[in-house]
């Protein structure tokens, strides 16, 4: 490698390899006891750099001062021939005042030897006393000898090749971040793509693989953090995983990928896309946000990933974690108003204010997360533009059975998204406002302050949702039920308790998690006590036992309803019918291609329920308006 420098090299090493004015190498002087002439030591560290360089040997053994106010050599660049005159009266010079080199000590430090900041030369042996231009100086130092150089022009600077220098950029190992995958290849990147993502992942900056990748992390997301999980909650949970190295950065050929990412999403663009922090869900495209995700799935989950086939119609419902096949929409809908090609052309406002539609009330749907998903921020919109946007053209899929929703609890379940405490809210929706289990360490003192306060508006009616998680570390399962209990201790009977109670990955039905949040309740909550237990999947004993100890106890249920399976359909069929609540749980659970559920929605989860409830949707949409009013007095 070659290498640009100055440097201090011994007179022995330049006479053996630099080669002289005339590019020849010079030959090995024999070893003799006679001086070198300063003018011929000194001529070969010149190479071809300015001839007007002037060189004068710094220890020379005469006392008397030589002028090197003219040039002490010169060169023909034409014939490569040195000029002599002035060279050999120098020569002759030196030669007549040679003396025996006295013994003397080796100077211990550079400083010792000569001063940065003076233009004189230090001696550091009885030597002559050499006056130098007061131009800038160069000095080479050796182990026998210094040589000053000086030039009104530049600096002499030395290249050498040397096959010893060798510039090497930091190596850096990093192996794959899979806690169950034990390879030991150091190019993470060509083995996540070889070994662990699907095929829709290894063109990382085409488009046309866009739809099914966009798929495949849909499907990634849920299996890793649960159905009820958004891309957004994904996004918070990458970038709180630590796992991103911070050397790591986006190539900007994906940006191109993000961009039409945003707008297969349906969601707003940034202004530029970053990776520490995460700032857009089309990120998690990237393969290290893949791979982070992937970390928290099981092996089983992760081999199913691997071989994940994207449908081939985009438009169709994605499946969640062990979805079963949707059932149909019942045949039996003549009282409600479809949408279809005659009608899709109908004003939106015309459709949400129609009061021949049938009533629902949404007990339990997430505005900030529904606004963060659709339009990148978590305030600033209302819910009546939330059911517009769900009629407007950039939904794919829009709500199939027309409703009016007349109703609903918007839920405040992370401290970070809190309304004022002053906050004004217009229309028939009330709040709840609470501490997300999965959340509870963001839950500081002056957030609970602030949770205390909103808890006396008069529009906040609930607390909640709080509860127990366990798709948390079990590390962090007993700081919960602390948060938890300091929860439980703020309940009221005549507000009610939104509860969120979800098993460990596996656990379809959670009943040791409700067995446990039972025991704890019991012990601070009044028999009484209002309670709402939200998103409800168990089976029909835990429901005679929540009805058995605290009587006042209803039951929300979601879309999530077309995956029920055998034993779930019997605790749905075990909830007495003055005790069902419909939820959304808006952003999650969209139906058909939508990208996220609102409100305007339910009247298809109605139609999912009554086909397993023996009801006709009508009555079931009124009965539940009616048990949603009594609970939360609205």
């Amino acid at each position: 490698m070659r290498l640009n420098c100055q440097c201090d090299l011994p007179d022995s090493w330049i006479e053996e390899n630099l080669p002289s004015l005339t590019r020849q190498k010079l030959v090995k002087p024999h070893r003799s006891t006679k001086p070198s002439d300063a003018a011929v030591t000194s001529r070969d560290i010149r190479l071809t750099t300015d001839p007007s360089l002037q060189v004068v040997r710094m220890n020379a053994v005469d006392d008397s001062v030589l002028d090197l106010t003219e040039p002490v050599l010169g060169t023909s660049e034409a014939s490569g021939e040195t000029t002599s005159k002035t060279e050999k009266e120098l020569e002759t010079k030196v030669k007549s005042t040679t003396k025996p080199k006295p013994k003397f000590k080796e100077p211990k430090t550079l400083e010792e030897s000569y001063s940065k900041e003076s233009t004189s030369v230090v001696k550091t042996r009885p030597a002559s006393v050499v006056k130098l231009p007061s131009l800038k100086t160069t000095y080479i130092q050796s182990t026998e000898r210094k040589i000053g150089v000086s030039s009104n022009k530049r600096s002499l600077t030395i290249t050498v090749d040397s096959p010893r220098t060798k510039a090497t950029l930091p190596e850096t190992t990093e192996y794959c971040i899979l806690s169950s995958c034990g390879s030991m290849d150091k190019r993470a990147r060509r083995h996540a793509l070889a070994k662990h993502l699907p095929a829709v992942f290894k063109d990382a900056t085409g488009v046309e693989h866009l739809p099914g990748a966009v798929q495949a992390l849909r499907w990634l997301v849920h299996m890793a953090y649960g159905q009820e999980a958004s891309l957004w909650d994904a996004v918070h949970r990458v970038n709180q995983s630590g796992l991103i190295p911070e050397s790591a950065n986006l190539n900007p050929l994906h940006h191109k990928v993000f961009i039409e990412a945003c707008k297969l999403l349906q969601i707003s663009e940034p202004s530029h896309f970053t990776l520490r922090p995460i700032n857009s869900p089309a990120v998690l495209l990237f393969w290290r946000c893949i791979m982070v995700i992937l970390n928290s799935c099981s092996p089983d989950q992760q081999q199913q990933f691997y071989h994940f086939q994207p449908l081939e119609d985009p438009s169709k419902e994605d499946k969640m974690v062990e979805e079963a096949s949707d059932s149909e929409l019942p045949s039996d809908l003549e009282e409600f108003i479809l949408v279809d090609e005659a009608d899709s052309d109908q004003d939106e406002s015309t459709v949400l204010a129609n009061t021949s539609l049938p009533q629902v009330f949404d007990a339990h749907f997430h505005l900030d997360r529904s606004l963060r998903a659709v339009w990148g921020r978590s305030g600033g919109r209302t819910v009546e533009e939330l059911l517009q946007y769900s009629f407007s053209s950039d939904v794919s899929y829009k709500p199939a059975i027309k409703v009016d929703v007349v109703g609903g609890i918007i839920v405040y379940s992370e401290p970070k998204s809190y309304p004022e405490v002053n906050f004004t809210l217009q229309g028939p929706w009330k709040v709840a406002i609470g501490v997300h289990p999965k959340h509870y360490d963001t839950l500081t003192v002056e957030k609970t302050m602030k949770m205390q306060q909103l808890l006396e508006h008069p529009k906040v009616v609930a607390l909640g949702e709080c509860g127990l998680d366990r798709t948390i570390a079990p590390s962090q399962w007993c700081r919960q039920e602390e948060v938890f209990v300091r929860l439980l201790k703020l309940t009221k009977v005549e507000q009610p308790l939104v509860l969120h109670l979800r098993g460990p990955r596996g656990d379809t039905y959670s009943s040791d998690v409700h067995g446990r949040c039972l025991m704890l309740m019991e012990d601070i909550c009044d028999p009484e006590q209002k309670i709402h237990v939200h998103c409800f999947m168990g089976r029909a004993d835990v429901v005679r036992t929540w009805l058995r100890k605290f009587p006042n106890t209803y039951f929300g249920v979601t879309a999530a309803v077309r995956a029920f399976d055998h034993e779930q359909l019997e605790g749905l069929q075990a909830i007495p019918h003055n005790k069902l609540l419909l939820e959304t749980d808006a952003p999650y659970f969209p139906l058909g291609g939508a990208i996220v559920s609102t409100p305007a929605y339910l009247g298809e989860v109605a139609a999912y329920l009554s086909v397993h409830l023996n009801m006709r949707p009508p009555e079931l949409m009124r009965t539940t308006v009616m048990n949603a009013r009594k609970l939360y007095r609205c």
